[in-house]
């Protein structure tokens, strides 16, 4: 009888710890895509964001610049390369079916340049009167931007984001962040999970002016997203090639210095 009674006493601990596990998991987000592993802070504020946020890329974040003077010239078919000016066609790029024009650029060796480690610090200052203004410095590239303008956009399918007017996108390299290749930009895969959630179970002509990417440099700017990733606040970027898989942020975070 003893050892029946050691044994459940050692049962009940045992599940008693799973459920605590369990439990802590859920509410720091790392449970699953249904939390993802940043959520939103509840009856967020913009005055809870002003001030310094840092990001640092450390010393084995590996980017891949596009190569000088190249230019997409068509959807999904063929592509110039300024200075020769020759059209190439996906076979040269060693890529099996349709490419996006927004994708040809990364994934064609023909348009990129080798990979290479990009070390720096950036960081973004959110002022009071709507304005903010970027840095980034690595050890051969300083950035300071003018002061430009953000807005906070709180009622949105995806969460509350900023709007960052002008804001260069340094997470796909310094070369790209002042290039004129453009590419497409989209919420992180927890919250491009929640906006895809809700086109699903709302019709077409409620969902008409809602837009998941950005074109960046096109449109003049990107987004910014608030979430609380493993308790603390933080401004999570947008991802280019934003997997299925990629509930963690696939670039880094700002948080505060």
């Amino acid at each position: 009888m003893s050892n029946r009674r050691a044994y459940l006493f050692v049962l009940i601990i045992t599940l008693a710890v799973g459920v605590g596990l369990l439990a802590t998991c859920v509410s720091r987000g790392f449970y699953g895509p249904f939390y993802g592993p940043c959520k939103v802070p509840p009856n967020l504020v913009p005055e809870s964001l002003f001030g310094t946020w840092q990001l640092t890329y450390p010393s084995d974040y590996w980017v891949s610049d596009p190569v000088e003077g190249s230019l997409v010239v068509s959807g999904t078919t063929a592509y110039l390369v300024a200075p020769a000016a020759t059209p190439m066609s996906l076979a040269q790029c060693e890529k099996v079916g349709p490419v996006r024009r927004e994708d040809a650029w990364r994934w064609c060796p023909l348009l990129r340049g080798p990979a290479y480690r990009m070390a720096g610090q950036e960081t973004v200052t959110l002022n009071r009167d709507g304005t903010y203004q970027q840095t980034f410095v690595s050890s051969t590239y300083s950035y300071t931007s003018p002061l430009s303008h953000w807005k906070f956009v709180g009622d949105t399918p995806d969460g509350p984001k900023l709007r960052m007017h002008n804001m260069k996108y340094f997470s796909e390299g310094i070369q790209q962040a002042n290039s004129f290749v453009h590419i497409t930009l989209s919420p992180q895969r927890a919250d491009l999970d929640r906006l895809q959630k809700y086109l699903q179970a709302h019709p077409p002509s409620e969902t008409t002016d809602i837009v998941a990417g950005v074109a960046y440099p096109e449109d003049g700017f990107i987004y910014l997203y608030p979430r609380f990733c493993e308790g603390k606040l933080s401004l999570v970027q947008m991802g280019f090639r934003v997997g299925s898989d990629d509930w963690y942020p696939n670039n880094p975070v700002f948080r505060r210095p």
